[in-house]
């Protein structure tokens, strides 16, 4: 940021700020205010910037809530939620299982919604691990893991 200024005398005053930035420093306003001590009567200048990072999706998968992942059995539904953060905004959405990637397929029992990934009626070939992933146009990141394991379901 640099902020200048001519008077009448043709004097140039530039103050310039360098910053290393990060995803935390997305939509922080900077200000630079100027002064002359010397002349007490003087006006104050003062220029702002709002910054805009680009960066890359943050991901993060997690099971859905109140599900107890430990307890789930052959014929169990579950869900997982994928959050991100991004700036710009995702375009896509990715969801895995065990690496390959997982598509919408109701009469599968496979309901991919958005950021929502729903699997009815479990069956042992949905154990495993599940990530998400996302894209913008700053690339392309994969969530951390869960990991699905489904029991058979116990006999009374």
């Amino acid at each position: 940021m640099s902020v200048k200024r001519i008077e009448a005398g043709g004097n140039v005053s530039t103050a310039t700020l360098t910053l290393l930035v990060n995803r935390s420093h997305d939509g922080i306003t900077l200000v630079c205010t100027a002064s002359n001590p010397a002349l007490p009567h003087s006006q104050r200048l003062t220029d702002t910037i709002k910054l805009n990072v680009y960066y890359p999706p943050v991901v993060r998968l997690a099971m859905g809530r109140p599900l107890d992942p430990s307890s789930l059995k052959a014929g169990d539904d579950v869900y997982f939620e994928c959050s991100i953060v991004s700036n710009p905004p995702y375009m896509r959405v990715h969801w895995y299982h065990n690496g390959e990637e997982v598509v919408h397929n109701v009469t599968g029992d496979v309901v991919v919604s958005g950021l929502s990934l729903i699997l009815r009626r479990l069956g042992r070939s949905n154990s495993g691990s599940y990530t998400c992933g996302a894209t913008n146009l700053e690339g392309h990141n994969t969530s951390n893991a869960v990991v699905l394991s489904v029991r058979r379901e116990l006999c009374g």
